[in-house]
């Protein structure tokens, strides 16, 4: 079993798939970016799926795929997100929907996605959260 720093049992692990996103929310990336990885140096879909192995095995009961935007890579995702149903583990996909989330991931078991506020128009989102501003 996985623990803490305070002896607690770890069940969440988040798991960012790739840092490429068209906003710059100000919390998540800087306004001036940052220095772009190569496709190369992301985790493969068998090294996701054998890091969510290795997880579920000491215990992690939901994983979440993160970004950047996560359905930048949404092909893979596809491959992937059905191997985390068989392991029997929670998965939720953060996304900021500016890319279309797959209908056929709406039929995954134990698949669930998750948008972002700041997908939404800014006429929607509050004064307290800026919107962010759109990378072209």
């Amino acid at each position: 079993m996985l623990l803490d720093a305070h002896s607690r049992p770890v069940k969440d692990l988040r798991i960012s798939v790739t840092d490429k996103c068209n906003l710059r929310c100000r919390y998540c990336m800087p306004e001036e970016g940052v220095p772009p990885r190569r496709h190369e140096d992301l985790l493969s879909l068998e090294q996701l799926a054998e890091a969510a192995r290795a997880a579920v095995g000491l215990g992690v009961t939901k994983i979440r795929l993160t970004g950047g935007e996560p359905l930048v890579r949404h092909r893979e995702l596809s491959k992937i997100l059905p191997r985390l149903s068989q392991m029997n583990v929670f998965s939720m996909v953060v996304t900021s929907a500016v890319i279309r989330v797959p209908l056929e991931w709406m039929s995954i078991p134990r698949v669930r996605v998750a948008v972002s506020i700041d997908g939404l128009p800014s006429t929607t989102t509050s004064a307290a959260s800026p919107p962010p501003t759109r990378r072209s």
